[in-house]
């Protein structure tokens, strides 16, 4: 059988989400790419893996480089799934032949009129485009971003952290219901002097249904729309924010690493927010286990000759940590911090004092 590959990926373009949910992948959408943990190595960082939308989708993961093995088209990437998944190799026709069944698209190779195929692919960018109707705005300011957040979010003071330092990072409940956000966690990034948020993430409230994997109250019923199924995603982010351009909290660190001429180095928002409680003062959030050239010229502007790097005790900090280093080699003295546990936000305050100031004192 001779198949029409460009009428399959634009089946898959089409059933993308029906798609990522028959194999109960946690995603959130954004209006150009799709974010969500590699399943292929079963990942646990919610953007560790993407879907770039367009005309041709393609998918990388960031956090252990699946996508070198398989491919980085869509067409690959089921496969990947479909291996993971009845832990057997499918070769590209057995993956053609489960697209076809699962979307029910016809594949038999004839020719279509051009103005058709035009009048589809605008159809379905703009389906993806409308996904999200509405976003944060953008460059809106702290202030105001403070009217509609109830701050310190509880959630976060459950899980161990200080009202003090949720009040110094704004993060608060979202529960103006004109909000995109709304009745989600926020943890807003502010721009370079901290007077204007540039974007913001927010968790969901609830906790992981062992049914559906999705979030949202253990009373109501799971999920069945698609829009019921985007409310309860564990994270949505703003769709215009870019976050691999961006080190978090440099709006407060920038003075304290020109002081200390050093930059400590870790990936969430959450190690930042430990760090701080422990009293060190210039810690940078990647947002993700890897690491940009936008963010590289962050680190070169900052003034700083020393670089910390924090991240991760898992397989993906550890190849960031080896990312960063060969970029940045000739740039800092560059110095791994070794502490127990996964990550530095859940290192004790005085875990944090013990390691980390001694390697500050010695630099």
């Amino acid at each position: 059988m001779k198949y029409n590959l460009e009428k399959i990926n634009e089946s898959i373009s089409e059933n993308i989400i029906d798609i990522l949910d028959y194999f109960d992948i946690d995603y959130a959408i954004h209006s150009k790419y799709i974010n969500f943990p590699c399943p292929i190595h079963c990942g646990d960082n919610d953007s560790g893996a993407s879907i770039l939308l367009g005309d041709s989708l393609v998918w990388k993961c960031f956090t252990n480089q699946c996508h070198n093995d398989y491919g980085n088209g869509i067409i690959n990437f089921i496969t990947a799934l479909l291996d993971t998944r009845e832990n057997k190799k499918h070769n590209f026709v057995e993956t053609l032949e489960w697209i076809i069944n699962f979307t029910k698209c016809d594949a038999i190779n004839k020719e279509e009129d051009k103005e058709d195929f035009d009048k589809t692919n605008f159809i379905q960018l703009c389906k993806y485009i409308n996904r999200n109707k509405k976003s944060v705005p953008t460059f809106t300011p702290r202030e105001l971003v403070k009217t509609f957040l109830k701050i310190p979010a509880e959630y976060y003071i459950n899980r161990g952290y200080g009202e003090e330092v949720l009040h110094k990072f704004d993060v608060g409940y979202c529960f103006n219901p004109n909000k995109s956000f709304y009745d989600r966690i926020i943890t807003p990034f502010y721009d370079e002097d901290g007077r204007y948020m540039i974007g913001c993430s927010g968790r969901s409230k609830h906790e992981q249904c062992p049914k559906c994997k999705l979030y949202h109250l253990e009373t109501t019923r799971c999920p069945l729309t698609k829009d019921e199924r985007l409310r309860a995603t564990k994270w949505k982010h703003n769709s215009s924010f870019p976050a691999d351009a961006y080190l978090y909290n440099y709006w407060n660190a920038k003075a304290h690493i020109l002081k200390t001429n050093t930059v400590i180095l870790v990936e969430g928002s959450g190690d930042v927010w430990r760090l701080e409680e422990g009293g060190i003062y210039n810690s940078l959030g990647l947002l993700g286990a890897k690491f940009t050239q936008d963010q590289q010229i962050i680190l070169e502007q900052s003034g700083a000759l020393n670089l910390l790097i924090a991240t991760d005790n898992d397989e993906a900090g550890n190849k960031i940590v080896t990312h960063i280093t060969e970029k940045c080699k000739k740039l800092f003295n560059i110095k791994r911090v070794q502490y127990p546990g996964k990550d530095p936000g859940g290192l004790t305050i005085e875990q944090v004092k013990e390691i980390f100031i001694p390697i500050l004192e010695r630099i």
